[in-house]
């Protein structure tokens, strides 16, 4: 009996030390710390902003510098930049901006790359580092020299030269470039300069992949030619349009998905959503296909999303109001079309409205953060490692929003006003 005592106290104290083991960004009034999922603060609560653990660090905001700490409170990474972020699919870099000057930074503080190319997050002549960040790509990173796009490497030695009109980052190992030139044509007798953009593929060798023949689809004398609509490769095919209407092309530059659509996503997981009109203004149905261009899920619904984590979502207009569900890969609903609004499944849960409510979803359509009018007051981020970031409501593009605090899966409030 005494054994089977020493084994619970055993087992107890395991699942009591693991619950403590998650550090989580608490907010106390208007100053951020951290605490445990007990609410037991473990960093006190000195900062303007906190934000969550990704490889053992967290970013940090100090009287409008940012900078990273670990578990234990101690400073790893000075809070003295302007801006800094993890770099997209190259997790081990940090991207920080200080005095108007951008660079990167590894997970120790060191400089890799000397603060020495000018940022600004406004002008479409410097890097798209922002972008590059959300959209998740590939070294080598852009450089801007001259107004002429080329690519360096973490070190920031040049590794393609700055020679394309237009560049975007690395994808699947190829960068979408651009060259241009001028043609000139009268009109009235009077000579107009028009530019001419023309796109391809090059790889981190700066090898011409697919040639940079194909002009943009806003180009003069371009009807019935082929166009790259697409940013980048993805799942190997990108986006090409031809008469106004949307299909793929491959590595090789071959047009395997015949462009008939009237619109498209990029592929993900093996699928693209695609849209077809029943005449010039009809409403879009939507539906998908896979790599080889076959129609798995019909179009029929009036809106859907791309998949995520095996569901995708789905809305029928229904009069007077819209209804949203999800199906599965092979096209079955998987969770009926019932709800107000939805957005994508994450980290295995999905925010839904119903009656004004709003409420969270497991992928069996089991309520799991119980409906609450309150929360039609707040935004929400996605579910990521347990937890979800819950912001104040943007009422224009210019609102700049702020971070309430965070919940987690059993819909705890992770802060105190």
């Amino acid at each position: 009996m005494k054994k089977y005592i020493v084994i619970l106290i055993f087992v107890s104290l395991i699942i009591s030390s693991c619950s403590d083991d998650r550090i989580i960004p608490y907010r106390k009034g208007n100053k951020w710390g951290y605490c445990n999922s007990n609410k037991k603060i473990l960093i006190p609560c000195s900062y303007d902003n906190a934000y969550t653990f990704n490889n053992n660090l967290a970013l940090v905001c100090q009287n409008g510098k940012y900078g990273y700490i670990d578990k234990t409170g101690k400073i790893v990474i000075p809070i003295i930049y302007d801006k800094a972020f993890v770099l997209g699919l190259e997790k081990d870099l940090i991207f920080a901006v200080q005095n108007e000057k951008c660079g990167l930074i590894d997970y120790k503080g060191n400089i890799v790359m000397p603060f020495e190319e000018e940022y600004n997050d406004n002008d479409p002549k410097k890097p798209d580092w922002l972008g590059m960040y959300y959209s998740y790509s590939e070294e080598p990173f852009i450089k801007v020299e001259n107004s002429k796009y080329g690519f360096v490497d973490r070190n920031g030695r040049q590794v393609i030269g700055c020679s394309f009109d237009y560049a975007n980052s690395f994808f699947e190992g190829l960068a979408k470039v651009s060259v241009s030139s001028s043609l000139i044509y009268y009109y009235l007798g009077q000579p107009i300069e028009y530019t001419i953009r023309k796109d391809g593929f090059i790889d981190k060798n700066g090898k011409q992949i697919i040639p940079c023949m194909y002009q943009e689809s806003a180009g003069y004398g371009n009807e019935g030619k082929i166009s790259i609509s697409g940013f980048n490769f993805s799942n190997g095919r990108v986006k090409i349009m031809k008469n106004k209407k949307c299909g793929f092309m491959n590595r090789a530059g071959e047009e395997t998905i015949p462009c008939i659509y009237d619109g498209c996503s990029d592929f993900k997981d093996g699928f693209a959503i695609v849209e077809n009109k029943n005449g010039e203004n009809a409403y879009p149905k939507f539906g998908a296909i896979d790599t080889n261009g076959n129609q798995v899920i019909p179009c029929t619904y009036d809106y859907m999303t791309d998949f995520s984590e095996g569901l995708a979502k789905v809305d029928i207009f229904y009069k007077p109001k819209e209804k949203v569900g999800y199906i599965d890969f092979k096209g079955k609903q998987v969770i009926p079309i019932i709800y107000d609004r939805g957005e994508n499944f994450s980290d295995g849960l999905a925010l839904v409205t119903k009656d004004g409510q709003v409420g969270f979803i497991d992928k069996q359509g089991n309520v799991i953060i119980p409906f609450n009018a309150q929360y039609a007051n707040y935004e929400f981020g996605s579910f990521h490692d347990g937890l979800c970031m819950v912001l104040t409501i943007s009422k224009n593009i210019n609102d700049h929003q702020k971070v309430i605090g965070y919940i987690d899966k059993k819909g705890t409030q992770y802060w105190d006003e």
